[in-house]
C-alpha cells in the first residue's frame, strides 16, 4: 500500500506491561510528496489499531483509513504498476492494507530490552486504486532499546519478503529488503516523553529509491491508560514524502 506508516509511535521497548493490557489507537497522519515526480502527492491516513500486551510480549493489528490527491506510484518507493494505467483514479480513498504483529522480549535486564518478532502485511486494500500492491508481505525484526536514567537509546533491523504485484498483466518483480531504525527518547517529565528515530528501507526496484526519514516525536500521558503522541516527518528521498505530521491517540483498558 502506498501509504506513509505512523513510524513515530514509540517503540514498545520503551515500557514494559506489568500484565496483560489491551490498547485502542486512532488518530491522523498528513503527508505530502512529490516522490520523484513534478505533482505534489497529498495523503491523509486515518488509523485503528489494536494492541495487546503482556509482560513479554505483544500482538497488534492496524489498519488504515486513507485519502490520496494525485496517485503516485512511487510513494514509499513500491512502483506499483496501478499507477501506471490510464484509467487509474488520480484521486482515491479507502481501506488500505491490515497489517498484524508479534514479538517477544527474550531479554529483561538491567535496563535491556530485545525484542525478536514478525509482521505480516495482508493485501486487504484495493489494488486498483493503488492502495495496494495486491500481494501479502512477510518480515522478520529485532528491537533493541537501552535505558540510561531519562534517556533510552533504541534500534532495530528486520527483513521483508516482498510479494511481486500484478496489474493488467503487469508484473513488477521486488527485492526483498533490509529496514532498520534508530534513535532515543528523553522523559521531559513523568508523563512527558521527547525523541526522535531515522528510518531507513533499502530499494525494493533498481530504479527505485530507498525509503530515507527522520521523525521527531512528543508523547504525554494523561493518565496511565491515556497517551497522546504528536510526530513530525523529513525525508530525505523520492522514496519518502517531503514532510509529514500527524497525531495518535492511545486508551489502555
Amino acid at each position: 500500500m502506498k501509504k506513509h506508516l505512523l513510524l513515530a509511535v514509540a517503540p514498545a521497548l520503551l515500557a514494559t506491561a506489568a500484565h496483560a493490557q489491551l490498547t485502542l489507537s486512532t488518530g491522523l497522519d498528513y503527508s505530502q510528496g512529490k516522490y520523484g515526480g513534478t505533482v505534489n502527492t497529498d495523503q491523509w491516513t486515518m488509523p485503528v489499531v489494536a494492541k495487546y500486551e503482556g509482560s513479554r510480549w505483544l500482538v497488534k493489528a492496524s489498519l488504515p483509513y486513507v485519502w490520496i490527491h494525485n496517485v503516485n506510484p512511487n510513494a514509499r518507493g513500491e512502483n506499483l504498476p496501478c499507477g501506471n494505467a490510464i484509467n487509474t483514479p488520480s484521486n482515491v480513498d479507502g481501506w488500505g492494507d491490515l497489517v498484524t504483529s508479534g514479538s517477544y522480549s527474550v531479554v529483561q535486564a538491567n535496563g535491556l530490552l530485545v525484542d525478536v518478532g514478525g509482521k505480516v502485511k495482508f493485501a486487504t486494500g484495493d489494488k486498483d486504486k493503488c492502495l495496494s500492491s495486491g500481494k501479502n508481505d512477510y518480515s522478520v525484526f529485532t528491537d533493541v532499546a537501552q535505558q540510561f536514567g531519562n534517556f533510552t537509546a533504541f534500534g532495530g533491523i528486520g527483513w521483508t519478503a516482498k510479494g511481486d504485484p500484478e496489474f493488467q498483466g503487469t508484473t513488477t518483480n521486488y527485492r526483498n529488503p533490509f529496514f532498520a531504525n534508530l534513535g532515543g527518547a528523553y522523559k521531559l517529565t513523568a508523563s512527558t516523553s521527547l525523541g526522535a528515530s531515522y528510518d531507513f528501507r533499502q530499494r525494493l526496484t533498481s530504479r527505485g529509491d530507498p525509503i530515507s526519514e527522520m521523525t521527531l516525536f512528543l508523547t504525554h500521558k494523561f493518565t496511565p491508560n491515556l497517551k497522546v503522541q504528536g510526530y513530525a516527518i523529513k525525508g530525505f528521498s523520492d522514496a519518502s514524502p517531503n514532510f509529514g505530521v500527524g497525531g495518535l491517540v492511545s486508551v489502555g483498558f
